[in-house]
């Protein structure tokens, strides 16, 4: 039409996206099916952890601060700046560009778990609560009674032209997460390496020191080695650690019959200049 002659971008909408609109549409009526259990029995080990990972920090602080009353909120940045800071008497990275005051935000933290174990513990706990109130306990709401979360396909959310989504957004799953928790007991240990040891095995003594192998490269190093008895285990610094090995994305599942296809091109924008240099 005579409006389009004008406007070519007008008539590349009218062509291309209203036509999708549809598809689009029924889309996010048909929904993603996904696992309640999943995120209900995953939520639940998520709070155990929190609760004893959060009690393992306060015992090594108050002995390490000779405070047996000691306390300390991790969601509070004054409270974690001065327990850093003052008590732990830990190097200031940067100033938060709002109110002066030290920064703890995550980029200060990740450095600071450098120096100090206790904060590489807060790290964890920061990072599996963000996990669990995100996903495994803040989706449980989403989900319809037929077991379907239907989200929304944004055809208009991204400078590039590509697809966003939202409420909630199901592109951007974290893969698995693997979360360091603390060290097992001594009484723990033959165990696993019982499990987990000998000839053929994942875990080995070098000269006092665990190590662990690294089934994707075949490399002897810090990593997490397996799970028994509902319980993961890994390796960190040559000690054996209880470890949590979250499979986050295991929470869509689909239907009884029916199989998830996963389609994706492999660097395509490279693959296309190469093609059109002839490089």
């Amino acid at each position: 039409s005579r409006m389009f002659e004008n406007k070519p971008k007008l008539k590349f909408v009218y062509s291309i996206e209203m036509r999708l609109l549809r598809v689009v549409a029924e889309m996010e009526s048909f929904g993603v099916p996904v696992s309640l259990e999943f995120l209900k029995t995953n939520s639940a080990k998520a709070e155990t952890y929190l609760e004893s990972l959060r009690e393992s920090i306060l015992t090594n602080l108050r002995k390490q601060l000779n405070d047996p009353e000691y306390e300390v909120n991790f969601k509070s940045p004054k409270q974690l700046s001065t327990l850093l800071f003052d008590h732990l008497q830990l190097p200031i990275i940067k100033y938060s560009a709002r109110t002066g005051a030290p920064s703890t935000d995550a980029s200060v933290l990740y450095e600071l778990a450098k120096l100090s174990p206790v904060v590489q513990s807060i790290l964890t706990y920061r990072n599996l609560e963000k996990l669990n109130n995100t996903y495994l306990k803040g989706l449980q709401d989403k989900v319809h009674n037929d077991g379907r979360i239907r989200g929304n396909f944004n055809q208009s959310g991204t400078a590039s032209g590509r697809f966003s989504s939202s409420d909630p957004n199901l592109q951007n799953l974290p893969k698995d997460q693997t979360f360091t928790l603390w060290p097992i007991d001594e009484s723990k240990v033959q165990t696993v390496v019982d499990v987990f040891g000998g000839n053929d095995g994942v875990l080995r003594n070098n000269n006092g020191q665990w190590e662990s192998k690294n089934t994707q490269n075949g490399l002897w190093e810090d990593c997490y080695i397996g799970e028994h008895a509902g319980h993961g285990y890994g390796v960190v610094n040559g000690k054996i650690y209880e470890m949590w090995k979250c499979k986050t994305r295991n929470f869509i599942e689909a239907p009884e019959d029916h199989y998830l296809v996963e389609a994706d091109y492999s660097q395509v924008e490279l693959r296309i200049m190469a093609g059109e240099s002839q490089e």
